[in-house]
């Protein structure tokens, strides 16, 4: 989708990004800062948010799902030149995004073969789930947790590989014969793609000396999608886990799941829990000033 941000738009979401990037925690995995509508407040300021939920976006959505489905999750994903990091962000490995799912990938730089562009395999989304092996490039590709199981509430060290699809079980040249048939993403900053969740697809590293690459990726499921919990994710602030939570952006909740309609479902309540503890002199201090940067329930694991 050509042209899907205007440019005013464009410019607000690129100094948005400029400043979670130069503020982030040093403990949080660069590769994986997650749902930050989740914990950017208060309401006027949570860009994230208001992307996420825009109606044009949920428009193109609906033309997938119908009126019911969830804004599952968010997520920068930033490979910086090599002026300002030798290796260029790592290779995302070849995989898919499962079978469900609906992803938009916003850019906010120029995108091509040079600065870690995006590379599908176009018809392979019919052949179902691919098998997976552990990556055979570690050293290239991203490590890390995009979302932290039930119980595990500190951050564990970010060294575990993701899995790639594996080549060698379809294509008897393995990874050469695979890749002779990809296509190459080459999209202009603002530019919108969306692809099917089954096509296999990765990137690569930026290899250029002065061009960024700063992707803002939108998922979404439809509603009556069972609604995971006791999942995290790192605060892009503080390096803390908070749990994840699927917010209904369109139509009804289907199964009764009790899905929240947006973070801040709960403004009321905090509201007069304050005015309470004004009242008797105990004084609550927010996190943030963010209703919804712990709110509960979880989605489907993040891809790349």
């Amino acid at each position: 989708m050509r042209g899907f941000l205007t440019r005013e738009a464009l410019g607000y979401l690129r100094e948005r990004v400029a400043h979670v990037w130069e503020s982030l925690h040093a403990d949080v995995q660069r590769g994986w800062i997650m749902n930050l509508h989740q914990v950017l407040a208060p309401r006027e300021e949570n860009w994230m948010w208001k992307l996420g939920s825009d109606p044009a976006i949920l428009e193109i959505v609906r033309k997938h799902y119908g009126p019911n489905f969830v804004f599952n999750s968010s997520q920068l994903l930033i490979k910086p030149p090599t002026s300002e990091d030798a290796s260029g962000g790592k290779e995302v490995q070849w995989h898919q995004d499962g079978q469900i799912i609906r992803t938009l990938w916003i850019c906010l730089d120029d995108v091509d073969e040079t600065n870690g562009g995006l590379v599908v395999k176009p018809g392979w989304h019919t052949r179902g789930n691919l098998r997976k092996r552990v990556a055979s490039r570690p050293d290239r590709c991203l490590t890390g947790t995009a979302q932290y199981a039930a119980g595990q509430r500190s951050v564990p060290q970010p060294g575990a590989l993701l899995k790639e699809i594996d080549f060698d079980a379809y294509c008897a040249g393995g990874r050469e014969e695979f890749e002779a048939g990809t296509v190459q993403y080459r999209l202009q900053a603002g530019d919108c793609a969306m692809h099917h969740p089954s096509i296999p697809h990765c990137s690569r590293p930026n290899v250029s000396t002065d061009s960024w690459r700063r992707v803002i990726i939108l998922r979404y499921l439809p509603a009556d999608f069972p609604r995971p919990r006791g999942r995290f994710h790192q605060n892009w602030k503080n390096a803390v886990l908070f749990e994840k939570e699927s917010y209904l952006v369109s139509g009804d909740d289907v199964k009764a799941q009790g899905f929240l309609r947006s973070p801040y479902d709960d403004d009321e309540v905090v509201a007069a829990e304050a005015a309470a503890g004004a009242a008797t002199g105990e004084v609550g201090e927010g996190e943030g000033g963010g209703v919804g940067s712990s709110s509960g329930g979880s989605g489907e694991a993040a891809g790349t």
